[in-house]
């Protein structure tokens, strides 16, 4: 297991010799809300600053969906527990890759707004 929230559970797998991110849905309370969520994923083209849904795969009624890992930890983590110390180059960099991440959600057809952009753990 590689992290944990309200609704799902991340393990780190492997997908033909690819490192993969694992999340296991464990709470579908909202599921038309997932659901758009996991056909919006679907309809999008692989993006350099956005993380790739490899594919969806359910298992005795679990639910699961396999996604690109990112190696690093979180953004969180790294500005605000790591001991390593970010350039404010290095920032902007983040900042600048982040912002054409969503200028390519917000200029897709139709638009795709993200509502949960944020570092927190």
């Amino acid at each position: 297991m590689v992290g944990t929230g309200h609704s799902s559970e991340v393990f780190l797998g492997k997908w033909r010799g690819q490192e993969v991110a694992i999340k296991k849905i464990i709470n579908r309370s909202n599921s038309q809300e997932f659901q758009r969520e996991l056909m919006t994923c679907m309809k999008l083209r692989p993006h350099t600053n956005l993380v790739s849904l490899i594919g969806v795969a359910e298992n005795l009624s679990q639910l699961y969906i396999i996604s690109e890992y990112c190696y690093g930890g979180t953004l969180f983590s790294l500005l605000h527990e790591s001991k390593a110390m970010l350039s404010w180059q290095q920032k902007i960099e983040i900042a600048r890759q982040m912002a054409q991440g969503m200028l390519f959600l917000h200029t897709s057809s139709p638009p795709i707004i993200h509502r949960d952009l944020k570092s927190l753990k």
